[in-house]
This record gives C-alpha cells, sequence and structure tokens, in this order.
C-alpha cells in the first residue's frame, strides 16, 4: 500500500499538541534555512568573495572610461587648436630660398613708411638651430639693417614689420643722432625664422 509523504507528515503533526506543532514547524524551517544556507548559498558566496576584487578593478576601469569618454570632446577642441596654430604658423615661417623673399619684405615696408635702407644683409654664418625633425630643420638667422629715419617714422617701421605675415621679429637697435636734425642713423637687427628640408 502507497502511503505518500504529506499523508505521513499530517498523521504524524495531528498527534502532536497545539505549541508543540508550531515548535516542530519553526525547526523544520529553521532546518531548511541551515540547509539552504550551507548546501546552496555558502558556496555562492565564497565565489562572490573570490570574483570581488575582479568586479572592484572592472568597475575602476568602466569609471575611468567614462571620464576618458568626457574628455574627448575637450582634447578633440584643443587638438583643432593647436592645428590650426601650427598651420598658421607654418604659413609664417618661410624655407631658405625664401630670404630675399623676407629682404623685400623688409624693404617694402621701409619704402611705405619712408625709412631709407643704406644697407641690408642676412648673417648665414651667425644662423641658430631652433628645433629639428626627420623631415626639416628650423634656424633663426640674423639679418643686419642701417638705415636713415626719423623717429616717428622708425615707430611706424617697426610696428608695421610686427605685424607681419612672416616670422620675423625686430631683435636690438640702435638710434645715433646725426648732424641731419631730420634724419637718424639707425642700425638694427632682425630675427628671421626659415625651415629648410633635410635631405634624404
Amino acid at each position: 500500500m502507497n502511503v505518500k509523504i504529506p499523508e505521513q507528515l499530517s498523521a504524524i503533526f495531528s498527534k502532536v499538541d497545539g505549541k508543540n506543532r508550531y515548535y516542530i514547524f519553526v525547526g523544520i524551517l529553521v532546518a531548511v534555512f541551515l540547509l539552504d544556507f550551507f548546501l546552496l548559498m555558502s558556496p555562492q558566496l565564497s565565489a562572490l568573495k573570490k570574483i570581488n576584487p575582479e568586479i572592484k578593478t572592472v568597475s575602476d576601469n568602466i569609471n575611468k572610461a567614462k571620464e576618458d569618454i568626457d574628455r574627448l570632446n575637450t582634447y578633440r577642441v584643443n587638438l583643432e587648436e593647436i592645428s590650426k596654430k601650427l598651420a598658421e604658423a607654418d604659413l609664417k615661417v618661410k624655407s631658405r630660398d625664401e630670404v630675399s623673399f623676407i629682404l623685400e619684405y623688409i624693404a617694402y615696408v621701409a619704402n611705405e613708411t619712408r625709412v631709407k635702407i643704406d644697407q641690408i644683409m642676412p648673417d648665414m654664418l651667425n644662423q641658430e638651430l631652433l628645433t629639428e625633425n626627420d623631415q626639416r630643420r628650423y634656424i633663426d638667422i640674423p639679418i643686419y639693417m642701417e638705415a636713415r629715419s626719423s623717429y616717428h617714422e622708425f615707430g611706424k617701421f617697426v610696428d608695421k614689420i610686427e605685424q607681419n605675415d612672416i616670422s620675423l621679429r625686430v631683435g636690438t637697435f640702435s638710434i645715433v643722432v646725426t648732424n641731419d636734425t631730420r634724419l637718424h642713423a639707425i642700425k638694427m637687427t632682425f630675427k628671421a625664422t626659415i625651415f629648410e628640408d633635410r635631405k634624404s
């Protein structure tokens, strides 16, 4: 004769009086909880403890990636600005073959501001290496000039030279008063930045 387990349990419970039934029920629940904890939960908790450092590492990496993504737009804007400045600077720097163009430019500005040039010449022997890479060398070449001018016209000349579209800067200069009260003797040095391609 087949007697089902639920029926057997109910027969046992019917023999136990009221208060003891609750104690037995609570005991069974505690036993089920302990079995569940030790047989099912404990291995899972120990596995979680083992992977907890890995979870923290992954979480830190995700947070760092989010920060990098947030900075990416800033980097792009900065890169565009730097690229624009480099392009502008590259347009201003002339090649060694264009030194004569720089001299013509100085003469043009002098003529426009009524500065009379007596002598102008680049000093290729005293050039200064600024920087170089695989393709180019960038060099500062001094350009010496002797001229005659009034203070006012010389001021205009220097101002126009400083606002040029080529990489040319006013270096040292001296003004000497002459017998001619209108014109003074001027000696000055420019610094022209030029490049030359490296031979492959």
